[in-house]
């Protein structure tokens, strides 16, 4: 394979040898630990983009690994060229750009379908805390209780489902189509019997942009009640006074 380009980076050792010389002969010049930075080559589709290593290796286990591999003696990485690239398979241009977008630029997504974006492409590859703040930036924006529940089942976002599932329960207006939709007949049905079996009072609810839906006045009991039923969770039953 044809050498990189000067300003592509090389396998060589960390240790250079300096032009400079002193009365003890080379001066020896090291790459720095912390400020020394590896771009690689990713294709995506028909694009390549070319960025740092260090980031992806900090974000992700799933990259950690994979560069941690070891190269044939005399072979070049992949990644370390544009003839060379790491090809990403399942995920579109548009969604890792959306994805290098914050990494690098530290620009988020301001709509859903962004956000989404970025919550599976940081699932795919175990981007825990990019993960976190999708979840963060979709809870700002999701604030039905229905479609609380069918984002959290399709993603896993666990926290948001009891409180989710109690505004609809405890909630004035009856169940609506776009809630069936957003539930699922099983789903809604659950919440359906719930409602004519707990008679619980009306609460007022209000929803906070950062966290799940709050809500007060609801017992123990009652709780318990919808958690059981609803979620499949262990159960401590509560202790009466």
């Amino acid at each position: 394979m044809q050498e990189a380009p000067s300003d592509e980076p090389s396998n060589e050792p960390s240790t250079l040898s300096s032009n400079s010389q002193d009365a003890a002969g080379s001066t020896q010049v090291k790459r720095d630990d912390q400020f020394y930075f590896h771009l690689v080559t990713f294709q995506v589709e028909d694009r390549l983009f070319r960025v740092l290593r260090d980031r992806f290796v900090a974000e992700s286990e799933v990259f950690a690994d994979m560069f941690k591999l070891p190269v044939p003696q005399g072979a070049v990485a992949d990644g370390e060229s544009d003839a060379q690239p790491i090809h990403l398979e399942g995920i579109s241009k548009d969604a890792f750009r959306i994805l290098l977008s914050l990494m690098y630029n530290r620009k988020s997504p301001t709509t859903i379908e962004g956000w989404v974006s970025l919550l599976e492409t940081s699932q795919r590859w175990d981007m825990t805390g990019i993960q976190e703040h999708a979840v963060s930036g979709l809870s700002e924006l999701i604030t039905h209780p229905a479609e609380r529940v069918e984002y959290a089942r399709r993603f896993g976002i666990d926290e948001w489902l009891l409180p989710a599932y109690t505004a609809l329960i405890v909630r004035k207006r009856a169940l609506t189509m776009d809630d069936v939709k957003f539930l699922g007949i099983e789903d809604a049905l659950k919440i359906a019997s719930l409602r004519e079996r707990t008679g619980v009072k009306y609460t007022t609810l209000r929803i906070e942009p950062r966290n799940a839906l709050s809500f007060a006045q609801v017992s123990p009991e009652w709780m318990e009640l919808a958690q059981a039923t609803l979620i499949d969770v262990e159960v401590t039953p509560s202790k009466k006074a």
